[in-house]
Formats: structure tokens, sequence, C-alpha cells
């Protein structure tokens, strides 16, 4: 009785907050919001049963029992929890009863343990919260995306409420459902500077604490997210003030960039110059050790020309593979499906590029190719592993949808070809003394 009143009192709790919030969307955007909504809470839970009744072990429920763990140290000692979650270390006796001790799955098995204060150590209920935070972000960039790319509703609504694997692996008590959700909210404000807008004050304080979840979490999405939002912010801010030329506008683009990629190396130890390459072909080779199979063959080496040599197979491994007939599993199929759609809009939006160097948020555009190609290319060499690699993905993958959906020649024709089918199903003999 008593977890079905606790079951009761959350689901309530989350379809009243749901529907303030719904009730505060455009007419245009509101027909989204409820089924987005239903399929993010649904993928969280479904991610829980895969690692329950497949995987069998996981890092979904190793983070929750460590949270349980403070969670329950809340409800002895208040002071000992509060003092944990500040400066807990090795010296603390907590810290020999947990699993995740490595300093970005600590982070969020600290949030995780708030929000099971809340729920009663209820795995479920804490699951529907992480999936639901995420969700809210991302129905709040979609708004944004939908609103500065005119004709780009139904593509931003594919991108960031509905792909699958970007629904899925964002979902649930995992880190990157908090770290997309974090990386989203600044990607709404700093669209927001961009398109000349200026973002509310509560816009102002999610981009704060966003900036601390995504770095804590997923530091590497970032580094590199930073210097190319900062370099496009900083020559956007130029160019209302200063006319430039585009070779000028590059020129200076560039510039900036390597300027903000120093900055960014002075703030992790992976970062710095002399440890970066080492990093990477470290994280290569224990993926190699770990996974056997299913795995990114390169010849990588601690050198920007291996580097450079590699480049090719990674870009391309990690936008595109699995491939279909590399599928061994259903999951990887699923996967496949959505490489292979992919792949399909790639070719003509390559094809129609020119629509960048036309568009009036051309630097805007440009910012999220370049931020793509880069996490992309290093995620690959990083995490060969093409199982891992679908999960990590998440943090390029719904961008890489967006642009590859807005203004596609493929998706174009489609419409064009399904609006005169309509024409003339209502018009049969129009069609057919047009035909004569």
């Amino acid at each position: 009785m008593a977890a079905l009143l606790l079951w009761g009192f959350h689901v309530t709790v989350i379809f009243f907050l749901c529907y303030w919030i719904w009730r505060k969307q455009d007419l245009g955007l509101r027909s989204y919001f409820w089924p987005a909504l239903v399929l993010k809470l649904g993928a969280g839970v479904g991610l829980g049963l895969l690692y329950k009744y497949h995987y069998s072990v996981g890092d979904t429920f190793g983070f929750f029992e460590d949270a349980s763990k403070l969670s329950e140290l809340f409800w002895q000692t208040p002071g000992s929890y509060l003092n944990f979650l500040v400066a807990g270390d090795e010296s603390d006796p907590m810290w020999t009863l947990l699993i995740n001790t490595q300093s970005r799955s600590l982070f969020f098995v600290k949030i995780v343990s708030f929000v099971n204060l809340l729920t009663g150590d209820n795995y479920w209920i804490s699951s529907l919260y992480f999936s639901l935070f995420s969700f809210l972000s991302a129905f709040l960039l979609f708004q944004k995306m939908a609103t500065s790319f005119t004709g780009s509703k139904v593509a931003a609504a594919i991108a960031f409420l509905f792909f699958p694997s970007v629904v899925f692996w964002s979902s649930g008590i995992i880190k990157e459902s908090l770290a997309l959700a974090g990386l989203f909210m600044i990607s709404r404000v700093y669209i927001t500077l961009v398109t000349n807008s200026k973002p509310y004050w509560w816009e102002w304080l999610l981009m704060l604490l966003s900036g601390i979840v995504v770095w804590n979490l997923k530091y590497y999405w970032f580094a590199v997210f930073m210097p190319i939002g900062m370099t496009t912010l900083v020559v956007h801010l130029i160019r209302l003030r200063v006319s430039l030329n585009l070779n000028l506008a590059i020129l200076m683009w560039i510039t900036f960039f390597l300027i903000f990629c120093f900055a960014v190396t002075l703030f992790h130890p992976n970062f710095y110059i002399e440890n970066f390459l080492l990093v990477l072909v470290d994280n290569y080779n224990q993926f190699m050790r770990i996974s056997p199979q299913g795995n990114i063959q390169y010849q990588l080496k601690p050198t920007w020309w291996s580097v450079i040599l590699n480049s090719p197979l990674a870009l391309v491994s990690g936008l595109f593979r699995p491939f279909m007939w590399e599928v061994t599993n259903l999951l990887q199929l699923i996967v496949a499906i959505e490489n292979l759609f992919i792949f399909i809009l790639f070719v003509p939006a390559l094809i129609h590029i020119r629509i960048i160097g036309q568009s009036t948020q051309r630097l805007l555009l440009f910012s999220i190719a370049v931020y793509i190609l880069i996490l992309c290319l290093f995620l690959a060499l990083s995490t060969p592993n093409l199982g891992t690699l679908a999960r990590y993905k998440v943090g390029f993958l719904p961008f890489l949808v967006f642009i590859l959906l807005a203004d596609n020649l493929v998706l174009d024709w489609i419409r064009l070809q399904f609006n005169r089918f309509l024409q003339r199903s209502k018009n049969p003999k129009s069609s057919k003394g047009s035909n004569s």
C-alpha cells in the first residue's frame, strides 16, 4: 500500500508539473510535448529493464546502489551526509562502501542520492525524474531551434525529442541523461545570444548549473563545445559592429578558436598538451583490451600525424557504423538502421551545403558542424567499441540529425512528391487532363 501511495504521489507531481509547463507553450509546439514526454519516461524504464534482464550488470544499478547508501547515511546522520557531499574523500568511512569512487561517477552518485531522498530509494521513480530532467531540457532546446530556424520545427522535433538513440541513451539513471540535459541548456542560451536575443535570468542560472554538471560528468563534451561556442559568439559580436568579408571572418574565427582551445588545455590534466595524445591512445588501448570484439581497428600512436592518418576511418565509423552487415544483435540493428538513415540524408546534405553559406544563421550552422566533426573524431578514436560509441554519440548525434534534416534535398523531394500525390487524389480529373 505504501509503495502504491508513493507511486501515486510522484506520478501526480510529474503530471501536474508537466501540465503547467505544457500550458505555457505556443499552440504550434504543444502537440509534440506529451508524445515526447511519454516516450522519454518509457525509455528510462526501458533502460533499467535492459540492464536488469539483458546486461545483468551495468552502471545504472551501480550508481543507484551507491546513491542508496548515501541517502541511508542522510537518515542516520544528516551532518555526515552533507559533509560527504561537500568534502568526502578517501578518509571518509563511507568511501570504502561505494562502488563508484571515480570523480565523475561519484559526482553523479551524489545527485542520484538527493533524488533518492525524495523517492524513498525507489529506482524506477528516480529514473522517471532523471528522464523528466532530460526531456524538459530537450524540449527547451527544441523550442529554441524551432523558432530560430524558419521551417525547422519538424527537424528539431525529430532530432531532439524523437530520435531513438538520443531518447534512449539520455534517459534514466545514467550520466548521459544529466550531461545531455546540461549541454542542451547551454546550447539554448548560446543560440539565444547568437541570434541577437536576450536570455532570461532563469536561463542564465540554469546555464551556470548546467556548465558545472557537464564539466563534472562529460568534461570532454564541454571542452569541445566551449571553444567553438565562445569563438562563434566573439566573431558574431565583432561582425555586428564591423563589416567583415568572408575570408577575414574565417581567419578571425580560426584565430580565436586556437586561443580558446589553448585556454581549455589548462583546465584538465587530460588536456595538457604533453598529455592529450597519450591519454587518447591509452583510452583506445584499454577499450581494445576490455572489448576484443566489435571494435574499430586503428594503428594509433601518440602523434598528431597518426591522428590525421586515422581520422577518415574514425569519422566514417563515428558517423555511420555499425553498418547493416556488421549487426549481431537487436540493439545493433536499431543503431545500424539509424546510421543508414543518417547516411541517406548525409549525401544530399553535402550537395546542398551551399545553404550554410546563404543562410542568415550560417555562422551558427558552421559552429554546429565543427562541434559535430571534432567530438565525433575524438570519441571514435578514444572509444573504438561500436556498442559503447553508440551511447557516447548522444553528445553530438541530435545536432547532426538536426542539420541533416533541415533543408535536405531528399526530404524536400519527398515532400514535393507527397504534396503532388495529395493534389492528384483530390482532383483526379484535372490531373488526367493535364497529362493529356
